[in-house]
């Protein structure tokens, strides 16, 4: 086994799945799960689907300009919690959801990690 210097949160993982496809218009709860194998803060975001490129990099604030919905905290390691937002409608419309984790013993190793379009009718 090598060792390498980590750029990165060690183990990130986020379960999109849970929020993602086709979502009724009267849908009122949002989130996904997300995990790392060390403990990180992070910084959570709903995007409209056609400004995420840009807008994903404001998710360097905890304001993270642009976004529908926003959400941070703590991710101890080796736990799966969900993130949840806000109880709100979102327009129907293209989304994604985003989230920058920063490890906690060293906050200039950050990853982000973003989901496919999920759709709103």
């Amino acid at each position: 086994m090598v060792w390498r210097h980590a750029t990165g949160v060690i183990g990130r993982r986020a379960d999109f799945r849970t929020g993602s496809g086709l979502a009724s218009r009267l849908r009122r709860s949002w989130g996904f799960n997300v995990t790392s194998a060390e403990e990180a803060t992070y910084t959570g975001a709903i995007f409209p689907a056609a400004a995420a490129t840009a807008s994903i990099r404001s998710l360097a604030s905890k304001a993270a300009p642009g976004a529908v919905l926003r959400t941070s905290g703590r991710i101890r390691a080796g736990w799966s919690p969900r993130l949840r937002f806000a109880e709100q409608y979102l327009r129907p419309g293209s989304y994604v959801y985003a989230v920058r984790l920063r490890a906690s013993m060293n906050p200039r190793r950050t990853s982000v990690l973003v989901s496919r379009p999920f759709v709103v009718g």
